[in-house]
């Protein structure tokens, strides 16, 4: 129920090639067709005509893990990343580059040591900035630029809206957190609303999350609404030019 389409895969013939290993079964239309695969479009088929000749299964099939419930996803690194599954709010899930809806199984990383819940992903320069209610962290290629690394900029301040998180014109990122706006850029994270923490203050804490902002390209304006004192629906609007 609810399939798609079912990968094949299958063996050469052990006999000659001398690995009993699975290979992916492309499309049969050519040799190299390595991103067309062949499907089945149902549960109840057993056979299909293979008409594919050894030398064209190379790839090997990925031990992909069922795509699980999610809040927040973000395309970086040449991935899907997905956070705050149903499971486990704290969780960060990359896909396998250049496909987005396939994750391996056990890839999970957990940016927060005490598995704080994920409120926020971007996408910036250098990497994916990953944000807790208090915590924010960039994930960056490693090295050998097979892997990645993770990198705590700062233990203290984090994001309680992922609606409210955009790139300034300078390629900066701002955000709303439980002190106010900050910005992040050049490897700092600066806290931009001191002089007008008064008006900041009056955010209601509850509606936090529902804030929203959009960084107008023409006034080169960070414009961000949110719900002041007692408000449910998001009434006032912060500038930041």
């Amino acid at each position: 129920e609810g399939t798609i389409g079912r990968v094949l895969s299958r063996t050469k013939d052990t006999k000659n090639s001398g690995t009993q290993t699975l290979f992916i079964v492309p499309g049969n239309v050519g040799e190299g067709t390595l991103g067309a695969f062949a499907t089945l479009p149902d549960n109840v088929a057993q056979t299909w005509p293979d008409n594919v000749p050894d030398s064209w299964i190379v790839s090997e099939p990925h031990d992909a893990m069922a795509v699980p419930v999610f809040k927040l996803c973000r395309l970086a690194l040449g991935r899907l990343w997905i956070a705050n599954t149903l499971d486990d709010p704290g969780v960060l899930i990359p896909s396998i580059p250049g496909r987005y809806g396939t994750f391996k199984a056990n890839s999970e990383i957990f940016p927060d040591p005490s598995g704080g819940e994920i409120t926020g992903l971007w996408s910036t320069m250098g990497g994916l900035l990953v944000f807790t209610a208090t915590s924010t962290f960039m994930l960056e290629p490693s090295d050998d630029g097979k892997d990645f690394r993770l990198v705590t900029l700062n233990a203290n301040v984090g994001c309680v809206a992922p609606s409210s998180i955009s790139n300034f014109h300078d390629g900066s990122t701002i955000w709303l957190g439980r002190e106010g706006f900050y910005q992040y850029g050049n490897g700092v994270i600066t806290l931009l609303s001191e002089s007008i923490r008064y008006d900041v203050d009056r955010i209601n804490p509850v509606r936090a999350k529902q804030a929203c902002a959009a960084f107008d390209p023409e006034t080169k304006e960070y414009r961000c609404w949110v719900a002041l004192d007692a408000s449910r629906t998001n009434n006032f609007c912060f500038v930041f030019s």
